[in-house]
């Protein structure tokens, strides 16, 4: 059934280069003639965030919404437009493609709108990036989170949400010299508040420089976030300031000030040339992270602890939900995202029997629900959701005898127990037009439905 969008487009506005925003009413047939529409958009010249992020406030109102922001170039005015956004009901999710792409920038966007970001190099997938993103809007884990601490700095704020998928990291100091400190948790609405006491012991107090250096690189990185070369600019003067401050309390190099080490050898001799090295600070492009920070790589290590305070960073993880541990082998063959493609409006995957819909569709949720438990991330909740909606709608095509079947395997998925099966290459075969036998695929899921009874 056709339905009415906006359409959205940047006309040149005079002769000297300068644009501007025009909108069209226009009718799509999705999603072919949207593949279509989108095709027909060109981009050139430079990258203007903000005329854009109104325009989306624009047609949200007041109430606010979630905004989902993709570029790959450089952004003009990245102070102006944080300052607009700070204030407003919209949630940004930032996803930066490529080396151009002012990561720093999206970062605090995204923290100060209560979003998440991401980041892909030209040689990485796009559409598996956006999915996790995907993941992360709408309803978020918590809301309204508030820290409290005695005789504690906490820098930066933390975040006020707690989105999918993405940990609540709170950075500090505290004096635990004299008695161990409490930091208070709290999130939830009015009437229905939730809490969280974490202490924190001189005992525990090995790793304080690690995290001391830890914080002092999220200062940076916030901070960097503004920083702007006019020199004739009163708040970029005083953001350099800010930034060699921080350089000099946490030695650690910045935009505005570089970190040199000077090693003297036996065999210097006064006036001669000094030998100079450049030691490149930093990762590869598209290097793959893993390679260098493996979990089997990596080991913790006990650093002596002199300072009087007790520095932490705190990861918070709420229980509204139960998730299973991610197994250490884990290597999932397919990252889901045919099938996520594929899923029709109603929620479900196309068949030519409604009955067959509703079976294929649930073993579709099985494979996604497979791959989240396997992979440890929830890219697929809001798609596993719309398919058991879809499920619960239209079980009245099954046979009655399989309604207990369909009740026991939707039960597993909520509750994230684990029900083994080749369901994705059922799938891939559906979606690649191979002939399904209804009849094995009932027994398929009649035997998972009792494995899961059975556990």
């Amino acid at each position: 059934m056709p339905c009415s969008h906006v359409s959205a487009r940047w006309m040149p506005a005079t002769k000297s280069g300068s644009w501007r925003l025009t909108t069209r009413p226009v009718r799509l047939h999705p999603p072919c003639a949207l593949r279509i529409h989108l095709q027909q958009i060109h981009a050139s010249g430079g990258t203007e965030l903000l005329r854009a992020l109104r325009c989306a406030a624009d047609i949200l109102g007041t109430a606010g919404g979630d905004v989902l922001l993709i570029t790959d170039g450089e952004v003009s005015e990245t102070e102006s437009i944080t300052a607009a956004l700070a204030s407003s009901p919209l949630h940004v999710y930032c996803l930066g493609i490529g080396d151009a792409s002012q990561d720093r920038f999206l970062t605090h966007l995204a923290r100060v709108t209560g979003g998440a970001s991401r980041y892909v190099t030209g040689r990485e997938r796009v559409d598996t990036a956006v999915l996790e993103l995907f993941a992360a809007m709408g309803t978020p884990m918590a809301d309204n989170v508030a820290v409290r601490m005695d005789r504690a700095a906490i820098e930066p704020p933390p975040p006020t949400r707690v989105l999918s998928g993405r940990p609540l990291v709170i950075y500090g100091s505290c004096d635990t010299r004299n008695s161990a400190a409490h930091l208070l948790v709290t999130w939830g609405n009015t009437g229905a508040t939730e809490r969280m006491v974490l202490t924190f012991s001189d005992a525990a107090a090995c790793d304080a420089e690690t995290l001391r250096l830890a914080r002092g690189a999220r200062l940076i990185s916030d901070l960097e976030a503004t920083y702007t070369d006019n020199e004739n600019n009163r708040t970029s003067r005083r953001v350099t300031q800010r930034l060699v401050s921080l350089a000099q309390e946490f030695n650690l190099a910045n935009r505005a000030m570089s970190l040199v080490a000077v090693v003297k050898r036996p065999d210097d001799h006064r006036g001669a040339l000094p030998h100079t090295t450049v030691v490149p600070v930093g990762m590869p492009a598209d290097a793959d992270f893993e390679v260098y920070f493996s979990s089997s790589r990596m080991r913790p290590q006990t650093i002596p602890h002199s300072s009087v305070t007790y520095s932490f960073r705190c990861q918070a993880s709420f229980g509204l939900t139960k998730h299973a541990a991610r197994p250490a082998h884990a290597k999932p063959g397919y990252d889901g995202t045919t099938i996520a493609a594929a899923l029709l409006s109603d929620g479900g995957l196309p068949a030519h029997t409604m009955e067959l819909r509703v079976l294929i569709t649930l073993a579709a949720a099985l494979a996604l629900h497979m791959l989240q438990m396997e992979s440890g991330h929830h890219t697929f909740t809001r798609h596993l959701t719309r398919m058991q909606r879809f499920i619960a709608r239209h079980s009245d095509a099954l046979d009655p005898a399989l309604h207990e079947t369909v009740t026991r395997i939707v039960s597993a998925i909520s509750r994230g127990a684990a029900v083994k099966g080749d369901w994705a290459h059922i799938v891939a075969s559906q979606l690649a037009g191979a002939h399904q036998d209804t009849a094995k695929l009932v027994a398929l899921l009649t035997a998972a439905a009792a494995r899961v009874t059975g556990n």
